[in-house]
This record gives C-alpha cells, sequence and structure tokens, in this order.
C-alpha cells in the first residue's frame, strides 16, 4: 500500500509540474512578472528527478530554493502559485506536508497568501498543537518549507488559525484536496481523466478511490 500511495503522490505532483511548466512559457502577464522580477532569485521551478523522489526514497522533501510551479485558474491569470513538499513514509501515519503559496497583484498591491495541507499529527505530550490537528487539515502559513523568514509580500497572518479539517483519510486524497481547492470538481475531472488515460498508472486503486472519493463530495 505503501508502494501504491508513493507513487500515486509522484503521479500527481508529476502533471501538476508539466502543466504549471507549459502554462509559464507560454503565458505573459501578473503572474509570470512577480516570479521573474521578485521571486526568481529565491525559487526555480523543481526538476523531474526531484518530484520523481517521493517514488524511491521513504522520507525527503523539496530543496528549499525548488517548487512546483502551478498553473492558476484560468479565470483569473493574475496570480502565480507555487507548492512545496515534504514527505516521511517512516512514520506510522505516513507523514507528509505540501505548502501552497499565492502570490497575487491586486491595485498594484502585490500580497502573498500562504497554505500548509498536512497529515494528522501524532499525539505528543510536551506538543499540545498535536492533540488539536489529529486530522488532514490546512492551516496559513507565511513560507514554503522551512524557510524562517517570510516570503516575499507574505501577509502578516497568524500560521495557526484557522485550521480547516479537510475530508482526506490519506495522503493521496490530501494532495488531490489542493487541486479542488484551486481548481473545483472541473479541474478534479480533467486530472481524473488524465489518469484514466495514463497507461502507467490507472491501475494504482489509492489513485483510483481517492478520485473516486473527491468526486462524490456534496455540492
Amino acid at each position: 500500500m505503501m508502494a501504491d500511495e508513493k507513487s500515486a503522490i509522484a503521479w500527481i505532483l508529476a502533471v501538476l509540474r508539466d502543466q504549471g511548466d507549459t502554462w509559464f512559457r507560454k503565458r505573459s502577464g501578473v503572474g509570470i512578472d512577480i516570479f521573474n522580477n521578485h521571486l526568481s532569485r529565491t525559487f526555480k521551478s523543481v526538476s523531474k528527478h526531484s518530484v520523481g523522489l517521493i517514488n524511491h526514497n521513504k522520507q525527503g522533501e523539496f530543496e528549499s530554493d525548488e517548487l512546483i510551479v502551478l498553473a492558476p485558474p484560468e479565470a483569473d491569470q493574475d496570480m502565480f502559485l507555487g507548492l512545496w513538499a515534504r514527505w516521511d513514509f517512516e512514520k506510522p501515519n505516513s507523514d507528509c506536508g505540501f505548502f501552497l503559496g499565492i502570490w497575487k497583484d491586486l491595485n498594484d498591491k502585490k500580497s502573498m497568501t500562504g497554505y500548509r495541507f498536512e497529515s494528522p499529527h501524532i499525539y505528543d505530550d510536551d506538543d499540545p498543537e498535536t492533540r488539536q490537528h489529529d486530522f488532514y487539515h490546512a492551516q496559513p502559513c507565511l513560507n514554503l518549507g522551512k524557510r524562517k523568514q517570510p516570503a516575499h509580500f507574505a501577509l502578516p497572518i497568524t500560521e495557526n488559525l484557522p485550521t480547516f479539517a479537510l475530508a482526506a483519510t490519506n495522503n493521496t486524497e490530501l494532495v488531490l484536496h489542493i487541486v479542488l481547492s484551486m481548481h473545483g470538481k472541473i479541474g478534479l475531472k480533467d486530472l481524473e481523466g488524465r489518469f484514466k488515460d495514463d497507461p502507467n498508472s490507472r491501475s494504482n486503486p489509492i489513485l483510483r478511490d481517492a478520485f473516486a472519493k473527491l468526486r462524490s463530495l456534496p455540492g
């Protein structure tokens, strides 16, 4: 099961990376300008090799300056989206974290808001936060990964509240919640179509069941 989940997550992130790189090459506008003018010295697009490490290593993370460039929603192109990932399948609950950064230009004022999508925290008597977040969740963040300094244009917000509970029961569903949060069920349907057309991945049971579960969410 661990191999299926690692393969599922690596497949989703690889597709998101390819979509984002295509968007970046073919588009122009505010989102591209934000990266080129303000973020390119801090971040770079993650390599296919780094994404593929999820499939091979039980524990790892992207380099601190790597991120997946994400294609923004078609209706709102004036933003730049980046995703950073860490994973640890050696822990009992396969602890993963995916950090989403959203840079936006509104009325010539730039801002960054971030959200980290995380696995349940295992109880630790010395860390009260683990008892508060023992479920799949998303929380605000000021930067991607383990960077201590806030990102360019990060809004001064709390990094703990609110904590949004997610309808996920594994880390594959957790990653799909990121897609759902950005592109809705239309984006989820498009990704599922790619999954069904991919002979190397469409037999993955965890990915198949994750798509079915999120597709059946009310609304």
